[in-house]
């Protein structure tokens, strides 16, 4: 919970759950297969929906969000998006830095995937330009976590008071 009383659901830990239920390891390459899949069976805006109705409180989080008509369940909801965006070299530091950058052989292949879920036509599939252009708030993350902090209070602060 954060400091606003907000509930945090991530659409990756909605995916997941559900790739558990199946009895399956949610790596990597099962989170990419079955985000497809589940987008294709119940829509391209499955794991939003899917968060929506996990959450508990009025106020939510949602993260993670990737295709276009993620966003559109979101905007139906009544809820804002603020995309937090870095350029790639500080992205992959930070995955290294937290210990995450295992998930790939290397850089190039880091970069490669990037390129991948950038832009596609297929709703079933990450866009995550189309999802940035959809934004309602921009924040570019290349400084510290307290500038990082300080842009989204305000932000935040700014919905509350509407």
């Amino acid at each position: 919970e954060s400091k606003f009383g907000f509930e945090s659901i991530s659409t990756s830990d909605v995916l997941r759950q559900k790739i558990r239920e199946l009895k399956l390891e949610p790596n990597r390459e099962n989170m990419n297969k079955y985000g497809v899949k589940f987008r294709k069976l119940y829509g391209p805006g499955f794991l939003v929906s899917e968060a929506l109705k996990k959450a508990e409180k009025k106020r939510i989080l949602i993260t993670g969000l990737r295709s276009p008509a993620e966003v559109d369940i979101l905007h139906q909801a009544g809820g804002k998006l603020i995309e937090v965006f870095s350029d790639i070299d500080t992205r992959w530091q930070r995955l290294y830095e937290r210990g995450r950058a295992g998930d790939f052989a290397n850089f190039e292949e880091f970069k490669e995937l990037e390129k991948r879920e950038s832009f596609n036509s297929n709703p079933n599939f990450p866009s995550t330009k189309e999802v940035a252009e959809k934004s309602d708030y921009l924040i570019n993350n290349d400084s510290s976590l307290d500038e990082l902090r300080n842009r989204t209070d305000e932000i935040i602060i700014g919905l509350l008071d509407k």
